[in-house]
């Protein structure tokens, strides 16, 4: 009599136990990258048209007590504001194999506006708890740094 080893229902289901306690299951889905973002851009009470605006998900580290990495050096999103300082950019998202069962994805996105030809991070966020919209409202304040706060 040949011996057949394992069952494949018994090889399946200690596959599934070990996926689930190492808290990854193999459920393919999209994922989140960023939420889609509407706003407007003022400085001294006006609208600022045609300024730079994008979205990264970029983030900083620390080697030796010093930030490291630009937030804004790689957009993977952006657009201009229009004459009325309004913008707009769309939600984006990956497919993944794998579902994580707790925990956060430690995803951060990053809101840029260009200030002197440059992009600089007016809003940074962890992608947990994010809406799928937000809508921000953006100030230009002296020495051309912007600021940005989610509208309720």
């Amino acid at each position: 009599m040949r011996d057949i080893g394992i069952a494949p229902v018994v090889r399946v289901s200690m596959l599934l136990c070990l996926l689930t306690c190492t808290r990854c299951l193999p459920i393919p889905h999209p994922e989140d990258d960023t939420p889609e973002i509407q706003g407007i851009v003022f400085s001294a009470g006006h609208p600022l048209s045609h300024r730079r605006v994008a979205v990264s998900l970029q983030h900083q580290r620390l080697e030796a007590g010093q930030v490291v990495g630009d937030l804004c050096n790689a957009p993977i999103l952006e657009t201009v504001t229009d004459d009325g300082g309004a913008f707009s950019l769309p939600a984006t998202s990956h497919f993944t194999p794998f579902f994580f069962i707790v925990g956060d994805r430690f995803a951060q996105w990053n809101f840029c506006i260009e200030s002197d030809g440059v992009l600089h991070a007016a809003l940074s966020r962890k992608l947990g708890g994010t809406p799928h919209l937000v809508h921000l409202s953006c100030v230009e304040r002296t020495g051309a740094a912007v600021e940005c706060v989610i509208k309720p």
